[in-house]
């Protein structure tokens, strides 16, 4: 079928053929931008999706707090309603793209439970219902995270920004609020628990760990940031540390770690809100630059995109027309030459051809003017021998001139047989019985033999019978060579076809391969980058381990002077309990002394009324005793009695010391078990660290190796593109080849042969 098409048709074929390839590499290049695109903009989503939840986040604590001192708490309810609106009407829109209809609707149901309760619970549950609703929120913020593509975006700035907005900043203001809150209670009443203390160096450490990740993510965003869109940054990251590390330092020096508590609640709500307030900030700006850089990312993949297109269509546009002008330049020559060929194949000598150019195809034309050129010279010849012009010389062009050779030595061999005016005309009468004979040839007609007689015209016509002899043995020749020349090209044509087809497909194979590698080589770098970043935060998490483990066993220090100082103090009431147990004896002595006196008293009166006049002074003295007596004993019932008293209180004042002390213990003993934890969490975190470290070092060894296996490939890929490159270039030249045996072929076709017998003899139709 292909052999039948015409030369454009093949090469419009050609053509055909190789833009298949071109147009899927352009589908499938579209087709990846596109999911690039809808990649970002699905990101999008997430960041409208989350601002919403901003504000929501920020009322709920407010509200907390509000509530907590029953002020303004209506104000904070009616911005969380408002926020709770806005994400209700976002969820509508983008419910079916983010999957958040269910953990909005628990959301909804947690805000509403909290409305409902909170006026009538205590402050326990007011606060559980609270810190339900922030988990909701965050719950939901990493949800849509989740499905929004934004845990998963690529590029290293916007990575990091995102990590911060969806991780690092609600879990730090989540942590200030409960901070804040916690802080303002134990401020109002000017006293601290040991169980709060632990609580309060618990969140410090987790908030000094999160303020060093949200710094050191921040500065890795920036300094990665081709377009400098994200140097407006550096300012509220400045501003938010700045705020978040004096809140920390105040509640670390003047609530957790100092001797007396003096700062006021209003002091320290002002300075936790000033942090959230820079914590929010910092959110907001960072929302905005998050959507600059995923717009500039969209607009990047479509500008792609269209210069794409637009280089595709140009290139195309261009190869059309150069196709165009490269079919012109060979068909049309041949064109010209298959009919000067045709004109000559049925005798035509009228017809002129001359070279346009000096490629083949100009080679072609100008053997083809040679052959006009000598047919006619031939012709003339004929014509003037015909007129009976024996005086003309015929000279052979070259020595494989063989038609030219024969045709001289008929010349010469009818001249030698004129010798006289009889002679010639009867010469004349037989050339032109000869010419008569081999008229046909003229035409084409190679089967017709000249009569050979026994004139003069015999020995012409046995030459031009053994030249006819020889013209069909070099048109058979011809034919036989162009036929084979054809099968032969035929098949190197299609083993450099199929050789081509199979290096342009080895070559698509390579290329897609080095695509796998390269992007396997972009993932490896980017787990070893991520791999770093985890072994400093492991640090990180190491060092604060290191100082929690040290506030801790400060801790533990400070509860066991507490110890020590209220068991001297115990000590000190026991012994002043055996102090006023002594009292108590003298006094029961002196109680003693009394009654004896009394009753001397009452001897030396009954002696002195004895003694009538004599004893009335003793008389007196001996009343007045007595009386001191009875007041000596009402004294010491009295300190009898407040001995009692401080006995009492003493031993109450023992057992609650006692009961203290117990609970210092207890204390010390649960600080220590955080001190062992923390110390555990030490240890891991340094397995942690060189774990990391391993897989960093690995990764970046994987990274080499695939680069190094990427560029291998690529080498290859460029041997075989030249292969296949040369196998195409060696197609169409024997295509070439094909076409100009074709034509050779038809030119030769015109002549007509006899049939060949079984020996090998030629037979006359």
């Amino acid at each position: 079928m292909i052999r039948n098409l015409k030369i454009w048709q093949k090469l419009a074929l050609l053509a055909f053929a190789f833009s298949i390839p071109i147009a899927v590499l352009l589908y499938l290049l579209v087709a990846e931008k596109n999911i690039a695109i809808n990649f970002a903009e699905k990101e999008k989503m997430g960041t409208v999706y989350h601002r919403p939840l901003r504000k929501l986040l920020e009322a709920v604590p407010q509200h907390a707090r509000a509530a907590a001192g029953s002020e303004g708490a209506s104000d904070s309810a009616s911005r969380a309603d408002a926020a709770i609106r806005e994400l209700e009407g976002l969820d509508q829109q983008l419910r079916s793209e983010l999957k958040t209809d269910e953990k909005f609707n628990a959301l909804k149901d947690k805000w509403l439970e909290l409305k409902s309760k909170e006026a009538s619970a205590g402050p326990d549950v007011r606060r559980q219902l609270h810190a339900d609703v922030v988990a909701g929120i965050r719950g939901l913020i990493a949800h849509v995270g989740d499905t929004s593509n934004l845990i998963l975006d690529p590029d290293l700035d916007s990575y990091y920004v995102m990590d911060a907005e969806l991780i690092k900043l609600p879990e730090s203001q989540d942590l200030i609020a409960q901070t804040l809150q916690y802080g303002k209670e134990i401020t109002a009443r000017k006293a601290l628990t040991p169980e709060e203390k632990t609580q309060l160096i618990v969140w410090l450490g987790l908030l000094r760990s999160n303020l060093d990740a949200v710094k050191a993510g921040m500065k890795l965003a920036i300094d990665n940031n081709a377009s400098g869109s994200l140097k407006p940054l550096e300012g509220q990251v400045q501003n938010y540390a700045a705020t978040t590390a004096a809140f920390l330092d105040l509640t670390d020096q003047r609530i957790a770690n100092a001797p007396t508590i003096d700062l006021t609640p209003e002091e320290y709500e002002a300075a936790g809100v000033k942090a959230l307030s820079a914590s929010f900030g910092l959110w907001d700006e960072g929302t905005q630059s998050l959507d600059g850089l995923l717009q500039a990312r969209i607009d990047g993949f479509n500008s792609r995109k269209f210069n794409t297109f637009i280089g595709v269509a140009g290139i195309g546009l261009v190869t059309l027309l150069l196709a165009w002008f490269i079919v012109r330049s060979i068909t049309r020559p041949l064109a010209e030459v298959v009919s000067v060929a045709n004109r000559l194949a049925k005798g035509d000598l009228s017809v002129e051809i001359s070279a346009t150019s000096t490629d083949e195809t100009g080679q072609l034309m100008k053997s083809t003017g040679d052959v006009i050129a000598y047919l006619k010279e031939t012709a003339s010849v004929a014509d003037q021998i015909a007129a009976g012009n024996l005086s003309v010389r015929v000279e052979p062009k070259s020595a494989d001139d063989r038609f030219g050779t024969s045709f001289k030595n008929m010349l010469d061999s009818t001249l030698s047989l004129v010798q006289s005016r009889d002679e010639r005309d009867e010469l004349q009468k037989g050339f032109m019985t000869l010419l008569g004979e081999i008229s046909d040839v003229a035409n084409g007609d190679l089967t017709v033999e000249a009569e050979v007689r026994a004139d003069a015209t015999g020995a012409i016509a046995d030459s031009f019978n053994f030249m006819i002899v020889q013209l069909r043995e070099i048109i058979n020749n011809v034919k036989e060579t162009t036929q084979q020349v054809s099968t032969s090209a035929t098949e190197i044509q299609t083993t450099t076809e199929t050789l081509a087809s199979g290096s342009e497909e080895q070559s698509e194979q390579i290329t897609e391969t080095s695509s796998a590698i390269e992007e396997m080589a972009v993932s490896i770098q980017q787990v070893s980058e991520n791999a770093v970043l985890s072994a400093t935060v492991a640090d990180q998490a190491r060092t604060n381990a290191k100082q929690g483990a040290t506030a801790v066993q400060n801790n533990i220090n400070a509860m066991q002077r507490i110890r020590e100082q209220v068991q001297e103090t115990a000590k000190r009431i026991k012994r002043l309990g055996e102090r006023s147990q002594e009292i108590g004896e003298i006094v029961q002595l002196i109680d003693d002394l009394a009654d004896r006196t009394s009753m001397l008293a009452l001897n030396a009166s009954i002696q002195a009324a004895m003694a009538g006049e004599a004893g009335r002074g003793f008389a007196v003295v001996a009343e007045e005793v007595e009386r001191l007596a009875d007041r000596s004993t009402n004294a010491t019932k009295q300190i009898s009695s407040l001995i009692k008293s401080i006995q009492s209180e003493t031993n109450e004042a023992v057992a609650a010391m006692e009961d203290t002390t117990r609970e210092v213990v207890e204390g010390s003993g649960l600080a220590n078990e955080a001190g062992q934890a923390l110390t555990e969490i030490e240890g891991v975190s340094d397995r942690l660290a060189e774990l990391i470290q391993s897989i960093s070092q690995a990764s970046k060894q994987q990274a080499r190796g695939s680069e190094a296996l990427a560029k291998s490939m690529s080498v290859i890929s460029g041997v075989t593109q030249q292969v296949a490159s040369g196998s195409r270039e060696a197609a169409v030249s024997v295509k070439g080849m094909v076409s100009l045996a074709e034509t050779l072929r038809s030119s030769v076709v015109a002549f007509k042969l006899p049939e060949t017998n079984g020996n090998g003899h030629h037979r006359n139709n």
